[in-house]
């Protein structure tokens, strides 16, 4: 009986441990120097009405950036130096082509004040040349044949390359991996959870009956997951995720009714997944690993149940912290 009352009493121990609150604020040290490798493959699946097989592409990016921190105020907000030289851009095998790699030169070169919980607060940009607009995923082909308005193909087109941005995380800073996760402001335990708000998108209003939708928040749900291991050291875990289904015709209508003539669905789905290991005692990411799906598909009111286009898209990014030079 003694030996059943210890053991149970040292199950209760190391329960009420376990359960201990942890802070995750950062802990940044004056010139601390780090460096990341940001990795991302792309599947691509998209066919028209007059395919009945889904044609393939693989696409992706890679890049290593650098910070190093110049100042912590008393608040713990660091400032720091980025920099990200080069962005490698990767289209993949193809039955017609060899997997080509192209390098662009970025030369981002930025001070940044990053609070605590990992947010932006100040981004100044240092560098001379000027930054030529990034490239945006292509929505389709089917709004430039068809009698949309303007207006109806920009926001189809912003919303879509959204989706894509967002499975990438290859958007700015404040939607990357690179200053992520958003850590929580207050001490957490296993299964506690926070909201980051990564974009936004049309979705139908919590409680209307009629089914009205407005651009509302697209935001990841944050977990704190406790401890972990990673390559042999133990670290915290916050897994990230997001869901997003939607359709945006619903949406288009309120704006302009004409869009009815020509959509009749545009359907929206992404999941993702995100498992940030940090350090147990700066609270610095050491590494995060995404998985995403989504879809999109168009629906037109000359074809009768059939899908004008559609695309079905996986997408696998990593950041791991490698060693600073």
């Amino acid at each position: 009986m003694p030996t059943c009352i210890a053991l149970f009493l040292a199950a209760s121990s190391l329960a009420h441990t376990a359960a201990e609150p942890v802070e995750l604020s950062r802990k940044f040290t004056m010139g601390e120097k780090a460096s990341y490798k940001v990795t991302n493959a792309l599947l691509v699946e998209h066919r028209n009405y007059m395919l009945d097989t889904f044609i393939p592409e693989n696409q992706g990016f890679e890049y290593v950036f650098g910070t190093t921190v110049e100042k912590i105020g008393a608040d713990g907000v660091a400032t720091m130096r980025y920099a990200r030289p080069t962005m490698t851009f990767i289209q993949g095998e193809s039955a017609e082509s060899d997997e080509k790699r192209k390098v662009e030169k970025v030369n981002f070169d930025l001070r940044l004040d990053v609070s605590s919980v990992n947010d932006l607060l100040n981004v100044e940009d240092l560098s001379e040349a000027k930054k030529k607009p990034a490239k945006k995923p292509s929505s389709g082909q089917w709004l430039r044949s068809m009698s949309a308005s303007a207006a109806a193909q920009t926001m189809v087109q912003q919303f879509i390359g959204q989706i894509f941005q967002l499975a990438q995380m290859g958007g700015g800073l404040q939607g990357a991996m690179d200053f992520a996760p958003r850590l929580p402001i207050r001490p957490v335990v296993p299964g506690d959870k926070w909201k980051t708000t990564v974009g936004f998108s049309p979705q139908k209003l919590s409680g209307d009956a009629k089914g009205k939708q407005a651009v509302q928040r697209i935001d990841y749900t944050m977990t704190y997951k406790g401890l972990g291991d990673l390559n042999g050291k133990q670290v915290y875990l916050v897994q990230a995720d997001l869901k997003l289904d939607t359709n945006l015709v619903d949406y288009f209508k309120q704006l302009d009714p004409d869009v009815g003539e020509v959509l009749s669905k545009l359907p929206i789905q992404l999941d993702a997944t995100i498992m940030y290991s940090l350090d147990m005692g700066t609270r610095a990411t050491l590494k995060g690993d995404m998985s995403a799906t989504g879809k999109y598909e168009v629906y037109v009111t000359t074809l009768d149940g059939q899908a004008y286009e559609e695309a079905r898209l996986t997408s696998k990014t990593k950041m791991v912290r490698v060693a600073a030079k």
